[in-house]
């Protein structure tokens, strides 16, 4: 007989997030941007890190939560739509004397935020095309 573990599991990770978002909230720039010393991260690389793993874990997460391979991913892409969905509502609200100024971005000084839509919906269909190329070839 198996014992089920998932109420703890779930208690851990909900404790774990509760602390790494009270540790990371209410930062000011400089603490933001502070690096403990060379080549460590400062709190914002530690919080682009979390969100960037979150997308890796949350895959994860649908593949052992469905056995359907095909539901997995409706479940993956649902997930992934809600986040473009807000990050259509960010590209929206950017104030238009910051859309063409550069230096705005860490990490990609001379991006404007402008550049980083249009690499966003590049990038997008780059990866349709790849994607309709692939299903394309395994369907042959």
């Amino acid at each position: 007989m198996s014992l089920d573990h998932r109420p703890s599991l779930s208690a851990h990770l909900a404790a774990s997030t509760s602390e790494l978002l009270h540790t990371l909230s209410g930062l000011d720039a400089e603490a933001l941007l502070r690096r403990p010393a060379a080549g460590e991260w400062s709190a914002w690389d530690i919080a682009y890190h979390v969100a960037q793993i979150e997308v890796w874990y949350i895959a994860k997460l649908c593949e052992a939560a469905t056995p359907e391979p095909a539901a997995a991913m409706a479940r993956f892409l649902d997930l992934w739509q809600t986040m473009r969905a807000q990050a259509l509502e960010l590209s929206r609200s950017i104030p238009i004397d910051r859309l063409d100024r550069e230096g705005l971005l860490t990490g990609v000084p001379d991006w404007t935020p402008r550049q980083l839509i249009e690499r966003m919906a590049a990038h997008d269909l780059e990866h349709a095309a790849q994607a309709a190329d692939a299903t394309l070839r395994a369907s042959r």
